[in-house]
């Protein structure tokens, strides 16, 4: 069975908090260091999260990374002017290689957004 739920900046009481050094708007010249609130697993109520959305809610929101750990690693994503981020498991075939289905599939254990931000996560999940 899969739900899905929403998490924005209202439901971060007493989620942890860690300096991270970032790139503002993805611009190499400037590098400052910004509090990053973290959404464990727990938060999310899963560690099967196989769809993501991130949006920024203000154009503020867009100048700062997001940090997602996937498959173990913590990974950096510069949201762009769109102010959106998304994932979601795809299946695909390398029709130049060799004609087998495959299914590119992500596994999302944790999520890193800028504090004082305003921002909505939906996601969906395996129970």
């Amino acid at each position: 069975m899969n739900n899905i739920r929403q998490i924005t900046n209202f439901d971060l009481e007493g989620a942890s908090e860690v300096t991270k050094q970032i790139d503002k708007g993805g611009d190499k010249g400037e590098t400052i260091s910004y509090q990053y609130i973290v959404i464990t697993s727990s938060m999310l109520g899963s560690e099967n999260v196989f769809k993501f959305g991130y949006c920024a809610n203000n154009n503020q929101g867009i100048n700062y990374p997001i940090f997602l750990v996937l498959n173990g690693v913590e990974t950096e994503f510069q949201i762009g002017k769109t102010g959106m981020f998304e994932f979601q498991s795809e299946t695909w075939k390398d029709v130049n290689d060799d004609d087998i289905e495959r299914e590119a599939t992500v596994s999302l254990s944790s999520v890193l957004v800028p504090k004082n931000m305003a921002f909505c996560i939906d996601y969906c999940y395996s129970v």
